[in-house]
């Protein structure tokens, strides 16, 4: 089975969600099950025990449309955020914005994918490409 058929956008939140997602929502869980049961944002379960969220914001002085990685857990990492970026690339999405409480993962968006740190404070760092 290739990588895309792995990617399924789920609608509602469940309780695998709520597991698949545990570590990384450090949190904000009750903001990301109200962001995506009301469509704000993308729930995505990859594979067998990986999850995502998403969300397109618009720029409000230049109407650009932003893909904002809320957060990821799980394996297939490099591979999931490869079919994002060909999937901006293909579509009106000018940016896409990642915000990350780990180092690890910030530098592995700019050593592995050109992400460069777009901003930092006592909470977290947020990366951004352009695409």
């Amino acid at each position: 089975m290739d990588f895309k058929t792995q990617v399924v956008q789920v609608h509602q939140w469940s309780k695998e969600a709520s597991a698949g997602l545990s570590i990384a929502l450090d949190g904000s869980q009750a903001q990301y099950i109200n962001e995506v049961n009301n469509g704000i944002a993308q729930l995505y379960k990859i594979g067998l025990n990986s999850w995502a969220i998403l969300r397109i914001e618009t720029l409000i002085k230049t109407g650009e449309l932003v893909l904002v990685g809320c957060c990821y857990q799980g394996e297939n990492y490099l591979e999931f955020s490869k079919y994002i970026i060909e999937k901006a690339k293909k579509t009106n999405i000018k940016m896409i914005r990642v915000h990350s409480k780990r180092p690890g993962i910030g530098r592995w968006l700019v050593n592995n994918l050109g992400f460069h740190i777009a901003e930092k404070n006592n909470m977290e760092t947020i990366y951004s490409l352009k695409v």
